[in-house]
């Protein structure tokens, strides 16, 4: 495997490794994470490697300088400018940045599958800390560690890998969702069934009403029942299998 290739799958591997914005630190006095580090990397080994500049279309630069002025609009409006510009080195140029990356680098079907098995498997390690946080010595120590959780686990809810459920409900919604559409066999919704618990353990009404908009949406465009069938196994095929295009809409719903 040659250096291109390896910064092929790290490109591939980031989204599933935003995770790591959670390791906090600072280099030269300056705050930040192992996530926002590891996207500067992979920028200039990628620019090392093909030894010129990307080229950027008209479509990048008017990105960037939409996301520039709302940068600037925030910032004027912030009480605490330290505090706001830290906020756009530490999320919106590393947003964008992953953007442009993998906009490069997903060029087939078999690329996008494997970021989003890494997706689904970031899931599954928040889903399996969420499942143990259950278990009053797993969550006593994680007080200890993280006092500012004890007003959750005092309610019996579950922050998995973050401060907070909500945080935690946010990535394994996501995961829930991408599960699904990549499950091909039936032992593979298992790991669907441990992130449902593990959601459920995390006691977000928002993650809750998130996905259950989801559903409603689905049965609006298309005029049909998401949960019929005449097994479970036929209702998750129904949903893995879904193809939603200006076909498949009912008649009253506009096409664009």
């Amino acid at each position: 495997m040659n250096h291109k290739n390896i910064i092929h799958y790290l490109v591939l591997a980031l989204p599933g490794l935003s995770v790591l914005y959670l390791i906090r630190l600072n280099v030269l006095g300056v705050p930040t994470n192992v996530f926002e580090i590891l996207v500067y990397l992979i920028v200039v080994l990628a620019m090392l490697s093909n030894r010129s500049l990307p080229r950027l279309s008209h479509r990048d630069y008017f990105i960037m300088a939409v996301s520039t002025v709302v940068a600037m609009v925030a910032l004027a409006i912030s009480d605490d400018l330290r505090t706001g510009l830290g906020m756009v080195k530490g999320w919106l140029i590393p947003a964008i940045l992953v953007f442009e990356l993998l906009k490069k680098h997903l060029n087939s079907s078999k690329d996008q599958r494997l970021m989003l098995q890494i997706m689904v498997g970031q899931g599954l390690i928040v889903a399996g800390v969420a499942l143990l946080q259950q278990l009053d010595s797993v969550s006593a120590w994680w007080i200890v560690q993280a006092p500012d959780t004890a007003q959750y686990f005092n309610f019996n809810r579950s922050v998995g890998l973050f401060n907070s459920p909500n945080a935690a409900a946010m990535i394994l919604a996501l995961s829930i969702i991408i599960s699904f559409s990549l499950a091909r066999r039936w032992w593979h919704y298992l790991f669907t069934i441990g992130l449902v618990l593990a959601i459920g353990f995390t006691g977000s009404q928002a993650a809750a009403l998130a996905l259950g908009i989801g559903i409603i949406v689905y049965e609006l465009l298309t005029q049909e029942r998401l949960f019929t069938g005449e097994s479970q196994m036929e209702i998750l095929k129904k949903i893995r299998n879904t193809r939603i295009s200006a076909e498949t809409l009912h008649k009253k719903i506009p096409a664009a």
